[in-house]
């Protein structure tokens, strides 16, 4: 479990990160909960801001977890609402920050387990994994499945990803654990 974490700043270059502590990036759709995966990581209910609308998040945001690292938000994708030249500044933005970033440790994309993977999912993560970066899948809103349903759920979304995943609920507090093991594997790797 993280003990501490505190939101730093909202930045658009890296650059202007905070500080020189190592980063590990969260990407997601919008509206898939990043900022309720980043409240239940931290077991703190408001440190992300949630919304029922999607598509709020519109810098980088830092938070800071037990003075160790940065765990970074950046703006979900896909969100339709958003103009086609919003949704491509984020689109830069994001890449200008995974190339240019010099305390990146890795990416985790996160997927909504009921939907599983999108095309634009899909896309973003081919992406990602050409960074060299470790890259993590996390698959957000598991307890929206069947008990009995979600072994299969899982195998469909590893065949499509060719990658491990961990199915979390936040709510629920489901493979948070995993999760958390997940951040303290990318920051243990050499990159």
């Amino acid at each position: 479990m993280f003990h501490q974490a505190a939101y730093i700043k909202s930045v658009e270059f890296a650059k202007d990160a905070p500080d020189d502590l190592p980063q590990i990036l969260i990407l997601g759709r919008s509206n898939v909960g990043k900022s309720s995966f980043i409240n239940g990581l931290t077991n703190r209910k408001n440190l992300a801001r949630t919304s029922a609308t999607p598509g709020k998040t519109l810098l980088l945001n830092f938070y800071q977890i037990d003075m160790r690292f940065n765990l970074v938000d950046a703006p979900g994708y896909g969100y339709t609402k958003r103009s086609k030249a919003l949704s491509e500044s984020f689109l830069k933005m994001i890449i200008r920050f995974i190339n240019e970033s010099p305390f990146l440790k890795g990416i985790i994309v996160l997927i909504d387990f009921k939907v599983g993977p999108t095309a634009l999912d899909m896309t973003w993560i081919d992406h990602v994994k050409q960074s060299g970066l470790p890259v993590g899948i996390i698959a957000t809103k598991v307890d929206q499945i069947p008990v009995t349903k979600r072994k299969k759920q899982a195998t469909l979304i590893h065949q499509k990803l060719g990658i491990p995943i961990i199915a979390i609920s936040n709510t629920k507090r489901i493979n948070i654990n995993l999760a958390i093991q997940l951040f303290e594997t990318i920051l243990s790797e050499e990159v």
